[in-house]
């Protein structure tokens, strides 16, 4: 289903109004090029995947019928801001989740746990489940935590002084360790790798772990919101990277 999403996301990029344009969309222009694309020989089911993920994109709020109020219903259609913001970003936006693990693949590795809840947090972040996703996309990075903790546990011994909190049950008290010993090693570290400490750390410490927090002990009806989830899934890709970035650090 992702494949086909990504197909239909291709589409609307090709066929979305320029800056400055307001030419009408329609329905049977994405479904001619769909069929073009396969030169008109498509199995039924393969062509009812099609219909449903593109009907999704209207569920969770990325097309709309209608162009105008005088052209108000099918077969005319129009890119909200959200479906504006996906094709914008492209292939690096989590609504496109194999564009999306290709992009952060591309730029760092993850532990096999937090690829896991990775894949699910893209899943429910497609089907506008943004609580759901904000919980999996924070254990992911709790997940790469863990592992660059048990990195640096590895390598270093108990003359090394290191933290006595990382070793604590709580996440929260995992992270307050780990940046008091990369504090305390930073000016070891090579430039890049500094620069990356320096900018991202607290994304790492703050944002995604607000944002599961926030929904974990909620105290309201909507305790994310869509864009707060998006924005962790956009920094998360550079999250991942500097993990790699220190643990290469310590272990060499």
């Amino acid at each position: 289903m992702t494949e086909i999403r990504q197909k239909l996301l291709s589409i609307l990029e090709d066929i979305a109004p320029r800056d400055g344009e307001t030419h009408s969309i329609q329905e049977n222009t994405v479904f001619s090029m769909i069929g073009e694309a396969f030169e008109g020989r498509m199995p039924l089911a393969l062509e009812q995947e099609y219909l449903a993920e593109f009907h999704n994109l209207f569920r969770t709020g990325y097309l709309a019928w209608g162009h105008n109020l005088s052209n108000a219903s099918r077969p005319f259609f129009h890119i909200t801001a959200i479906g504006k913001r996906a094709i914008e970003i492209g292939r690096r936006d989590p609504s496109n989740p194999i564009g999306y693990m290709a992009h952060l693949n591309s730029i760092a590795s993850l532990p096999e746990i937090s690829t896991s809840y990775l894949d699910e947090a893209l899943h429910c972040f497609v089907s506008a489940q943004h609580k759901a996703a904000a919980v999996m996309l924070g254990a992911a990075s709790e997940a790469i935590a863990i592992d660059l903790r048990d990195a640096v546990v590895a390598t270093f011994g108990p003359e090394d002084n290191l933290p006595n909190n990382l070793n604590n049950w709580l996440i929260s008290k995992v992270l307050n360790g780990l940046k008091t010993f990369f504090d305390g090693k930073k000016s070891e570290f090579p430039r890049e790798t500094k620069e990356k400490y320096e900018a991202y750390w607290a994304a790492f410490t703050h944002q995604l772990r607000t944002t599961r927090n926030d929904v974990g002990h909620p105290t309201s009806l909507n305790p994310v919101s869509e864009e707060a989830v998006h924005a962790s899934f956009l920094i998360f890709p550079e999250i991942a990277q500097l993990a790699n970035h220190l643990k290469k650090s310590i272990e060499s």
